[in-house]
């Protein structure tokens, strides 16, 4: 009986593998049937492509999807050749365009990058400038996707040459919002390196993109990073400027996040330098303005910060009247952590202005 059981299950497994490979062949003969229409029509750059750009796929069954795919590839690069071929330029172009664009499509930015440098060469071997500006800026954008930033930048900022040279207002601001990020993206990583002079040159270039773009709110952000850096720096003139043209560029587009930002940089960069009565004033303008939008984060940031100036001051009434505003907002949020601070820091304000009226009455009775 086990050598019956022994024998079935070895035929059971080598039918299994026998299905495996009638699996595997079906698949090989799918791209061998493609490749093979490809090279019996005269197409031999074509063969090459697909064969070694379908190598990526699924080696253990093949998908609607996959054949799909492989059916694309065949179609677009036998377009690309034929139109070499004819010297219907604009056809390469577009074929290997489309080509490019796929493969962005599928996620696939390496091979897509490779496809939009032959878009590239098409376009120089013709002299088509606006396709060699647009095969730049996909250049740039697809690095900008695989985080090579400083590959990125080079083909943005020949994208925005070349779109100088063919005079199009349309690509070049196109080119200036593209680049104004990618500074703004090389900046970021010089600041988590601490490297915040070489930052304030990249947020400087996306800050003259984004005027350039006439892009006010970019303009304003690239200005509230420049004064960040200068802060850091312990450069208080230049950051105090910066937060100052943050707050007005946000004003002028209607951009209260970024109006209660500013106000909260300046506030805290005055009070720092120990002016409290200027801190004081941005403090209002935020607590103000917060309470307008009704952002219930910038309201209790405010009230707060409120509360200690005037507590630090020793205007105790009204460290208790925003101490206590701030007091109930927490409670509003139901942030129990934030309740338990908040009501620390109201008793203290209390304590404070009980001690000041005791102190008073007993100064008043000892005359």
């Amino acid at each position: 009986d086990m050598s019956i059981s022994k024998a079935e299950a070895q035929a059971d497994q080598q039918g299994n593998s026998a299905i495996n490979v009638e699996q595997q062949a079906l698949r090989t003969s799918y791209r061998h049937s493609l490749c093979v229409e490809i090279l019996m029509n005269g197409y031999v750059e074509s063969f090459m492509d697909l064969f070694n750009l379908s190598g990526d796929l699924d080696s253990n069954d093949i998908t609607e999807e996959d054949k799909k795919h492989l059916y694309f590839l065949t179609e677009f690069l036998t377009l690309a050749e034929s139109g070499h071929n004819e010297g219907d330029s604009e056809k390469v172009y577009d074929s290997l365009l489309q080509l490019a664009e796929h493969f962005e499509t599928r996620g696939d930015y390496k091979k897509a990058v490779s496809f939009h440098e032959r878009c590239l060469q098409a376009a120089r071997a013709t002299g088509n400038s606006k396709g060699e500006a647009l095969a730049c800026r996909k250049l740039g954008l697809s690095y900008e996707t695989l985080h090579d930033v400083d590959t990125s930048l080079t083909w943005l900022e020949k994208f925005q040459k070349m779109a100088k040279l063919v005079r199009s207002t349309e690509l070049e601001t196109d080119a200036k919002v593209n680049l104004c990020r990618v500074y703004s993206l090389k900046a970021q990583g010089c600041v988590s390196q601490s490297d915040f002079t070489t930052a304030i040159n990249y947020y400087k270039k996306a800050c003259d993109m984004a005027k350039g773009a006439a892009d006010q709110n970019e303009e304003g952000q690239a200005n509230y990073n420049l004064g960040r850096c200068y802060e850091s720096m312990s450069d208080v003139e230049r950051a105090i400027s910066h937060y100052k043209d943050f707050r007005n560029l946000s004003k002028a587009v209607n951009n209260s996040k970024g109006v209660c930002l500013a106000c909260s940089s300046l506030a805290n960069i005055y009070q720092l330098q120990g002016d409290t009565e200027t801190a004081t004033t941005y403090l209002e303008e935020y607590l103000q303005l917060a309470n307008s939008t009704g952002s219930r984060k910038d309201q209790v940031e405010a009230s707060a910060e409120l509360g200690g100036i005037y507590n630090r001051s020793g205007d105790y009434e009204l460290a208790v009247k925003y101490f206590s505003e701030h007091y109930e907002l927490c409670r509003e949020l139901g942030d129990k952590s934030l309740m338990d601070h908040a009501r620390v820091q109201l008793g203290i304000a209390k304590g404070n202005l009980q001690m000041k009226s005791f102190v008073r009455n007993v100064s008043t009775v000892s005359e």
